[in-house]
């Protein structure tokens, strides 16, 4: 005797953003990004918020670090709001949000 069966195998997909960095130039923490595997470069997109909710960092590339600056000054301290769209391999699109702390 013998079977068979067709199994569709879907690629995963993990994403890790952090919470806080300390973009205080001593080569340590100094970028804010997602990091993760399993996403494509197509649809892409990640921004930061300051509080009045004007975009003070946008990109199209994947996993392009923020370095805390804003117009070429250093932001202050503080919480700021963060969202991202992307594609997973398999075609399916996610969005997430989240904060993420300046600390220096």
């Amino acid at each position: 005797d013998s079977t068979s069966a067709f199994a569709i195998v879907r690629g995963e997909y993990g994403i890790f953003i952090p919470t806080a960095f300390s973009p205080d130039f001593d080569g340590l923490n100094d970028g804010f990004a997602p990091k993760g595997y399993g996403i494509s470069d197509l649809g892409y997109s990640f921004f930061i918020f300051d509080r009045w909710g004007e975009v003070i960092f946008a990109t199209n590339k994947t996993f392009e670090p923020w370095n805390g600056t804003y117009k070429g000054e250093l932001v202050p301290n503080g919480v700021y709001a963060w969202k991202l769209y992307f594609s997973d391999l398999d075609g399916l699109t996610h969005e997430k949000i989240g904060h993420v702390t300046v600390l220096r």
